[in-house]
C-alpha cells in the first residue's frame, strides 16, 4: 500500500476523533487516546496576555494515578521516574501539584500539544508499575455481590456526561424496562488518594444526573477512614454504601431496584434511592 495513502487514512481518521470545547478561560481538547482505565486523555490550552499559550493537563494524569490508589510521588523509585519523564518530552512538571504544562507561541502550539499528550500517556501508564494496577479487591467483591442479586449488569461501559465527557462507572445496572443504574467503587490507601477518588466520583455523578435511576458509591472503609465532608459530597448525587458494614443493604437495594415497575417513583428522590 502506498505510504501517502496510509498517512492520508490516519489523518482523516484522527482528524475527526478529537473533540474541542471552549469557554472564556481555556480550550479543552478531548483526544482519542486513553489511559489504562479507558478514560480519554484531555489537554487544555489557555491564552496568555502576551499572545502566547500554556498547554497543560491540569494535573489530571497524576490525579488519575492517585484515584487508582497509587501516588508515584510517595515512593523513591517511582518519584525518580515521574520526575524524569517530562524531561524526555521537553515539558514543565511540578511535583507538588502534578501539573504537566508547556509554554509556547502559536506557531508551536501543535508540537506543544503533542508533547503534553505524550507526557500524559507516559505518566498514566506508570500505573502498571504499581500493585494497584490490578483491579481493587472491592471491585471484584462488588461484582460477586451483584451476581447474587441476579440483576443484569455490565462492567466499565462508557457513558457520556452532560458536558460530552466520557465516564466509566464500574458497573451499569439494568433494571426493569429501560431503567438504568450505576455503581462506582472507591478504595485508596492514602489521604490524597481518597480525596482524588471522591473528586473523580463527584464529577462523574454530577454529570450523569438524569441518565439513570440509581447512583451508588460503594466505599471501602475497612482499612481506611474517609473524611465526613467527602462522604457528604458523594451523598449529594449518590447513595453511599460503606462496604465494611453495609453489604447487605447494598444488595437489598439493588434487588429492589431490579424489580421496580418502570413507572414507579416511590423509592426514588432526585435520582437517588431513598432508604
Amino acid at each position: 500500500m502506498d505510504c501517502s495513502a496510509v498517512i492520508s487514512i490516519l489523518l482523516a481518521t484522527y482528524g475527526t476523533a478529537f473533540r474541542c470545547y471552549t469557554d472564556d478561560i481555556r480550550t479543552r481538547i478531548v483526544t482519542p487516546f486513553r489511559r489504562p482505565g479507558g478514560d480519554l486523555i484531555e489537554i487544555f490550552i489557555r491564552p496568555q496576555t502576551d499572545g502566547s499559550f500554556v498547554v497543560s493537563d491540569l494535573g489530571e494524569s497524576v490525579g488519575f494515578l492517585i484515584s487508582m490508589g497509587y501516588d508515584p510521588r510517595a515512593g523513591t523509585n517511582s518519584a525518580f521516574i515521574l520526575k524524569n519523564i517530562p524531561h524526555r518530552f521537553d515539558v514543565e512538571f511540578k511535583m507538588s501539584d502534578g501539573l504537566i504544562k508547556k509554554h509556547c507561541q502559536e506557531v508551536d502550539l501543535a508540537v506543544s500539544m503533542h508533547q503534553v499528550l505524550e507526557t500524559s500517556l507516559a505518566i498514566s501508564y506508570m500505573l502498571y508499575l504499581s500493585r494497584p494496577s490490578q483491579a481493587p479487591a472491592i471491585t471484584q467483591e462488588v461484582a460477586i455481590a451483584l451476581q447474587t442479586t441476579q440483576i443484569s449488569f455490565k462492567e466499565r461501559i462508557p457513558v457520556i456526561g452532560e458536558s460530552g465527557r466520557q465516564f466509566h462507572p464500574d458497573f451499569e445496572l439494568q433494571g426493569s424496562g429501560s431503567r438504568e443504574g450505576f455503581v462506582r467503587t472507591l478504595s485508596a490507601d492514602t489521604t490524597s488518594g481518597r480525596l482524588q477518588a471522591v473528586n473523580s466520583a463527584y464529577r462523574m455523578w454530577e454529570e450523569l444526573q438524569g441518565k439513570g435511576s440509581m447512583f451508588a458509591s460503594v466505599v471501602d472503609d475497612r482499612y481506611a477512614e474517609w473524611a465526613a465532608e467527602d462522604i457528604g459530597a458523594l451523598s449529594k448525587y449518590s447513595t453511599v454504601y460503606f462496604w465494611g458494614s453495609e453489604q447487605e443493604r447494598f444488595t437489598s437495594d439493588v434487588r429492589r431496584f431490579a424489580v421496580l415497575d418502570e413507572a414507579s417513583t416511590e423509592l426514588f428522590i432526585g435520582g437517588r434511592l431513598s432508604i
